[in-house]
């Protein structure tokens, strides 16, 4: 009997020691007594765990180290991506209210804007007043604005980022007007920027007639060089003018049954200009 005693209090001894290596929930004060103060020697607290003093050199009691102590949405859809919340750390929120492209700017997620971090796919039916291609922000250097469907040239005085814009021309003395690179996408008030399409579709409604096939479809740079008239599809050819193909007209009919099919234009200015 004795020797059974002797094994209960061992294997009990051993249960505390390891209980909280092990991970073992931690004890109420009657089980580990006064026999196991806290390293100040102030008496054992219910929910003490079991911690080794390697100054004390024994066991003592003590408030158990939580961990996991995450708070959050009571809810959450499957596979739905958790995000923190301010700057505690330990506060989480849901994702369910950004939708998209996500973009990572020193781990913090926002949603990416098209045109701007990102191109936009190219689809020959863009929604009207829209364009799909890629694009570039350029600073408006004419004395009035610009507006969508303006074919532009690279003039002086911008960037490396953001280079200035003036509006195409194609008569004999434009040589400083040329070439075509671009075509305005919204309207740019004098000295502000705006996204200027490189290459792509782009519709309007509010276009004129548009010839659509073969040589007749072409798009040139225009002679005119006024906002709303930089481009045309009939070419320049008296003496003198240029020539430079802008593009193409895809389609010209417009109805309620054609939306986001019609008066579109697919923009691919020739780097080639020809004087006549």
């Amino acid at each position: 009997m004795q020797i059974m005693r002797s094994l209960i209090l061992t294997l009990l001894i051993m249960a505390l020691a390891v209980g909280p290596v092990m991970g073992q929930p931690s004890v109420t004060k009657s089980a580990i007594s006064t026999n196991t103060p806290r390293a100040d020697g102030s008496a054992a607290q219910n929910n003490d765990s079991l911690f080794w003093s390697t100054a004390l050199k024994r066991w003592v009691s003590g408030a158990p180290t939580v961990y996991g102590d995450m708070s959050g949405a009571a809810a959450s859809t499957d596979s739905e991506l958790p995000l923190f919340s301010g700057t505690g750390g330990k506060t989480l929120k849901r994702s369910n209210t950004l939708s998209g492209i996500p973009k990572l700017a020193s781990g913090v997620v926002t949603i990416a804007t098209a045109g701007t971090d990102y191109s936009i796919p190219i689809t020959a039916a863009p929604a009207d007043t829209s364009y799909s291609g890629p694009t570039i922000t350029c600073k408006n250097g004419e004395a009035g604005s610009m507006a969508l469907g303006d074919v532009v040239y690279i003039s002086n005085g911008g960037t490396a980022t953001t280079p200035t814009v003036k509006l195409g021309r194609a008569d004999a003395t434009a040589s400083d007007a040329i070439p075509a690179m671009g075509m305005v996408l919204a309207t740019i008030t004098t000295g502000n920027t705006g996204p200027v399409l490189l290459s792509g579709f782009v519709q309007n409604t509010g276009w004129g007639a548009l010839t659509v096939g073969g040589v007749a479809g072409s798009v040139w740079l225009s002679i005119t060089g006024t906002t709303g008239n930089t481009w045309t599809q009939t070419e320049p050819v008296a003496a003198g003018n240029i020539s430079q193909y802008l593009g193409c007209a895809i389609n010209d009919a417009y109805s309620a049954a054609h939306t986001g099919q019609s008066k579109t234009i697919f923009f691919n200015p020739s780097p080639v200009w020809v004087v006549k």
